[in-house]
């Protein structure tokens, strides 16, 4: 359970937070970047503060399928437009959400049996601002179920803060349960946090989509602000991602995988795989599923509509389709 909270912390640092209207944060060192940051309430939290959940066509994968969960959840400005640009080099569009955009990937563990019985375990983000990007991290304050989050957050682009940041953090964590009763991290699992603190080097902007495997990183390409799963929900195929070992789309009837070359696609467990080592790209069947009324495919539809509200008219165009298909 340990290595399930700590698998691919770097995809979450993709996520944002104003303290001022949702946390209570202690003073902090007056000359200080980083700041102290409290969340006395995790449940509902992120839908009372007028978050709205994206969820990609193409699920994200698990290290333990019913045990863990990783929604990501956006709030855009009133009035915000999402700027669309095309990048030549590499054949597709870009997305830049707009300053004041709070974006946070959560990830949860299942602590009974009942529908709401979820339990943070992390939670990572990002605020844009004209400059800087303010990053952030909460953790859970004990080990106990919904437990208040305690967490810091520091300036992006500041080599000083990040490692301010980053010892702050391990202090927070050394010796603390976590959940669910869990005991506190050991070394290795501090050692990966410590490398994984690190959010702009996963969130690197206008990374191309690989379709070979690059390790622990994602395969999908990012926008304009490094961040994965607001293009992800925009697209219509993704490569899958590798970043854990349990892919979710092999069973999932409205996705289809292929590959690349045209060769099969091939099953190691619960993961697919090509023959040539290449990653296989998904794509979801949103009008059936819409047809039908699978839950998963009206979310992915939702995430597009919320998003389509705000989009400048290049954008409109660019991804007309994806908006078609959910009836948008």
């Amino acid at each position: 359970m340990r290595s399930l909270v700590m698998a691919m912390l770097c995809v979450a640092c993709g996520a944002g937070t104003r303290a001022e209207s949702h946390a209570s944060a202690s003073s902090s060192v007056a000359s200080s970047p980083v700041e102290p940051v409290t969340l006395e309430r995790q449940d509902g939290h992120w839908a009372r503060e007028g978050f709205v959940e994206l969820v990609p066509p193409v699920r994200l994968p698990t290290s333990h399928p019913g045990q863990d969960r990783i929604e990501v959840f956006v709030q855009i400005p009133a009035g915000g437009r999402i700027r669309t640009e095309w990048l030549d080099e590499q054949d597709r569009w870009t997305i830049a959400l707009p300053a004041g955009t709070r974006l946070d990937r959560v990830e949860s563990l299942r602590y009974g049996e009942g529908a709401d019985a979820w339990t943070v375990a992390d939670v990572r983000g990002s605020t844009l601002g004209r400059d800087p990007v303010t990053d952030h991290v909460y953790r859970p304050e004990s080990g106990q179920p919904e437990a208040p989050l305690l967490g810091l957050r520091w300036p992006r682009g500041s080599e000083a803060a990040l490692e301010e940041a980053t010892e702050r953090l391990v202090e927070l964590v050394r010796d603390r349960p976590i959940p669910v009763e869990q005991p506190p991290m050991d070394a290795d699992a501090i050692s990966q946090l410590r490398r994984f603190n690190d959010c702009a080097h996963c969130h690197r902007p206008d990374m191309a989509a690989e379709t070979e495997d690059r390790g622990d990183l994602p395969h999908r390409a990012t926008d304009a602000d490094g961040f994965f799963v607001p293009l992800s929900v925009l697209a219509r195929s993704v490569p899958i991602s590798e970043a854990r070992p349990v892919d979710l789309n092999a069973e999932d009837p409205y996705v289809s995988v292929g590959c690349e070359d045209g060769g099969e696609v091939q099953r190691d467990g619960e993961s697919l795989g090509c023959g040539d080592g290449s990653v296989p790209l998904a794509r979801r069947d949103v009008e059936r599923g819409m047809r039908e009324g699978d839950p998963y495919t009206r979310a992915v539809c939702a995430s597009r509509r919320s998003l389509q509200g705000h989009m400048d008219a290049r954008g409109l165009e660019a991804f007309a389709e994806s908006f078609a298909e959910c009836g948008l």
